[in-house]
């Protein structure tokens, strides 16, 4: 997804829902037939249908153009400079990708409540029900601020693999959407293999932000309403900052955690997170009603770089490999554990 200009846009994968090009597009979008040979994609894509894959998926598997249709090379005049604007604009206009690939979709107008001057998106994510691949859920910053965090954030919902889209703030969320929490920031995405959707954020307690609140919002109903925000970790003082959460949720069934949500963050002494700090996770095995005590992933002195916290990257046979980086030396290897 991209963020430009305030809004937030999407290029999706459109399947056998391709709109025909308007009589005023000049360059006709040509029809391809399926793939014939598959076993040059990567083996985790060979049974996946091609209608499910990002534009910027099928545009790096396209072999000579037999997935997207690529736009003529560039008469522009060879200045040593590239293309002018204008020349450039008309090229991006005039592409023709596969009909499998669909323009960029606005997720929605802003939202009224939202102040005039702070309508600008930030830190998008977004996330696929396995069980319904036409059910997709995008999370983003809405209204960001100069300082730190959002006016709030919003979610996205789409149940037709990304050709329309609804959109609203995240309920309960900050006061704009009728929570309790002033800022929020760090939007982040997840589905379980039943199709709950999942939404967790970071909140401010304070005006100023002093205090985080690691939140996760759940919807039932694929979206169409959402539950007020459970706390997963709250700080509890203004001496550590939670930053840089995520989310992953166990879709293997038959493993002993399946269904398990688990939340890690980075633990930040206030006012040092240019310093690094060690990483915590939390975990729910109840749909995210309650959650676990956090516990740091590693002894509590480790410091993980700013950049570089803790995602749950994936979930096997045991439990979620998380995967983080110690130290910002040039060189340092990713690390990763189980948790």
């Amino acid at each position: 997804m991209l963020t430009m200009l305030g809004a937030v846009f999407l290029a999706a994968s459109v399947g056998g829902f391709a709109q025909q090009p308007s009589q005023a597009d000049s360059t006709p979008i040509r029809t391809k037939s399926p793939l014939s040979d598959r076993s040059r994609l990567p083996q985790a894509l060979q049974k996946v249908p091609l209608e499910h894959l990002s534009s910027g998926a099928l545009m790096l598997l396209d072999r000579d153009g037999d997935l997207v249709e690529w736009p003529a090379a560039s008469e522009a005049p060879a200045t040593g400079l590239g293309p002018s604007l204008e020349t450039a604009t008309a090229a991006a206009t005039a592409v023709a990708l596969d009909p499998r690939v669909g323009a960029n979709v606005r997720l929605g107008n802003d939202p009224i409540v939202l102040p005039p001057t702070l309508r600008a998106q930030a830190e998008p994510h977004i996330a696929r029900a396995l069980n319904n691949p036409n059910l997709l859920l995008a999370t983003f910053q809405e209204g960001r601020f100069t300082t730190a965090g959002a006016v709030d954030c919003g979610f996205s919902v789409s149940r037709n693999g990304g050709l329309s889209w609804s959109r609203a703030l995240i309920p309960g969320l900050t006061q704009t959407s009728g929570g309790p929490y002033f800022r929020a920031t760090d939007p982040v995405a997840a589905v379980n293999a039943g199709g709950l959707l999942y939404l967790c954020t970071l909140a401010a307690g304070e005006v100023n932000f002093a205090t985080g609140v690691v939140l996760v919002s759940r919807s039932i109903d694929s979206g169409a309403t959402f539950a007020a925000p459970r706390v997963a970790y709250r700080a509890p003082n203004n001496t550590v900052f939670p930053d840089k959460n995520w989310i992953a949720i166990n879709t293997f069934p038959g493993t002993p955690t399946f269904r398990r949500i688990v939340v890690t963050f980075t633990l930040f002494a206030s006012g040092s997170t240019a310093e690094g700090a060690p990483i915590a996770r939390t975990y729910s095995d109840d749909g995210g009603f309650t959650w676990s005590a956090a516990t740091f992933i590693h002894p509590a002195n480790t410091k993980c770089p700013r950049i570089a916290a803790g995602f749950p990257a994936q979930w096997q046979a045991g439990g979620c490999l998380l995967e983080f980086r110690i130290g910002d030396e040039p060189g340092r290897a990713t690390r990763s554990c189980r948790l």
